[in-house]
């Protein structure tokens, strides 16, 4: 139960840059931010970039107004 609610803290508190952070964006940063080198950190940065840009994408095509 508290690695829940840490995990939803983590989620908060990195709302305003990664809005579109989930529950395992924030596990993965916890992991490597306690176990890995800052290389490691920046590349696993890189890669959440990428699957919230593709996240984003898919949302925006799912919601947009239907043309008549």
């Amino acid at each position: 139960m508290m690695d829940c609610v840490y995990l939803q803290q983590v989620k908060f508190e990195n709302k305003q840059e990664y809005e579109l952070m989930s529950v395992r964006d924030a596990r993965i940063l916890i992991i490597v931010h306690l176990f890995t080198d800052p290389d490691t950190t920046e590349k696993l940065y890189k890669q959440m970039n990428i699957r919230h840009a593709a996240r984003q994408k898919d949302i925006d095509r799912y919601y947009q107004e239907p043309e008549y």
